[in-house]
């Protein structure tokens, strides 16, 4: 959990001369969420397992902001992503191969939507493969959606 207005780096250990120093985390079997942003925080998160949680994947909620790049956010009992309460997910970047440019990816359906998004959220960039047994993708509620395939 990162909360509180705190940042976290999850999945990248630092930056040496503008490229990652990787340290993947399996983020699995939680009670709840694998990972939860909220509270006025940020995170990046890049190269992680995030799968077989109870809920949510990945839980982005009341003004926070998120990068997923290069994630395999699957099998979760929930979304594989929720994005709520005026916060913002950009996954990846719009065009780029490099490890923080890259999409997400899906290998067995989340239970509810890939990403979804409400109450006043943004999410920004490439799906990717990221799916749920709902569908790929959802808004409501005043959310702006500008992702990409």
């Amino acid at each position: 959990m990162v909360n509180g207005g705190s940042f976290a780096h999850i999945g990248i250990d630092t930056v040496i001369w503008g490229e990652p120093v990787v340290g993947p985390n399996v983020i699995q079997y939680n009670s709840r969420n694998g990972i939860i942003v909220e509270r006025s925080s940020s995170a990046r998160i890049a190269g992680n397992d995030i799968s077989h949680n109870r809920t949510y994947g990945v839980q982005v909620a009341l003004a926070s902001q998120a990068n997923l790049s290069n994630n395999t956010i699957d099998a979760n009992g929930g979304d594989g992503v929720l994005v709520s309460g005026g916060s913002g997910v950009n996954l990846g970047a719009d065009t780029g191969d490099g490890f923080l440019e890259q999409p997400n990816a899906t290998k067995v359906n989340n239970r509810g939507f890939g990403i979804r998004c409400q109450v006043g959220g943004y999410t920004n960039g490439r799906l990717g493969s990221l799916n749920g047994e709902g569908g790929v993708q959802t808004s409501s509620e005043g959310c702006i959606n500008s992702l990409i395939r």
